[in-house]
């Protein structure tokens, strides 16, 4: 039922930008479903051409990138839900020196599924994907490896980070595990408060942040944080970087 109700409510990629008391300009991407596994409703190479008459230089694939990074920014209030958002997070997500890998896993548990102190068996194939993204991905200038690791379960946070943290990495460089003191209550509104709003928002910026994202397929919340700074996003099924742009078949 949750694949099912979510392919139903998939919209078109599509939309017009719409300005009371002024016509229709253009037709725009929608980008929250456009890596949804279910959907067949893709972004295609020859979509959007009339764009650049409205916004010279537009590019479909990196259309959110260019709207959301500008728009954007963290007030330093901030470190109000994350004491260590700017202290530590931050610059260790931005250090040159570093592969940055974000890693996105739902369970369900804001939900109502059961919390688990177990890493599950999509949270394994998730970290196992970012293993082989660390081997593909990093330069020998590049003397660690950062997995930002964002979840809706607390607990499974805190089981990634004792299994992984200070681990030896590819190469043998070691590997630090990033987590938010976030309670990931972003699913539900009977959760909905500020904090739980804040934390939810940071926690997305953070994905972001990354040079890289490995994220459900079947989740929004990862590839379109991804999507705010244009980030490669590998889907965790077979471990593949997914495609945004296609290009456009006879057949289609």
């Amino acid at each position: 039922p949750y694949f099912k109700n979510h392919l139903m409510s998939v919209p078109f990629l599509e939309t017009d930008i719409k300005i009371p008391g002024r016509k229709t300009l253009v037709r725009v991407p929608r980008y929250r479903y456009a890596y949804f596994i279910l959907s067949d409703k893709f972004l295609y190479d020859d979509m959007f051409l009339d764009i650049d008459k409205v916004l010279p230089g537009f590019k479909v694939d990196k259309g959110m990138a260019c709207a959301l990074r500008s728009l954007f920014k963290l007030s330093p209030k901030a470190s109000q839900f994350e004491p260590r958002l700017f202290s530590n997070i931050l610059p260790k997500l931005h250090d040159p020196d570093s592969l940055v890998i974000s890693i996105y896993i739902r369970t369900m548990k804001s939900d109502g599924n059961k919390e688990t102190d177990e890493i599950t068996p999509v949270g394994q194939k998730s970290l196992d994907c970012a293993i082989s993204v660390e081997s593909e991905f990093r330069s020998s200038s590049q003397k660690r490896i950062v997995w930002m690791v964002v979840s809706d379960s607390p607990a499974l946070k805190k089981e990634i980070f004792k299994s992984y943290n200070n681990t030896s990495a590819s190469s043998g460089v070691t590997r630090e595990v990033l987590v938010t003191g976030a309670e990931g209550n972003h699913t539900r509104g009977s959760h909905s408060n500020m904090k739980s709003f804040a934390e939810s928002l940071i926690d997305w910026y953070l994905i972001g942040e990354a040079d890289v994202a490995v994220s459900m397929q079947d989740s929004t919340f990862g590839t379109t944080a991804a999507l705010r700074s244009n980030l490669p996003v590998y889907e965790i099924r077979k471990c593949k970087q997914r495609v945004l742009v296609h290009k456009r078949d006879k057949k289609d």
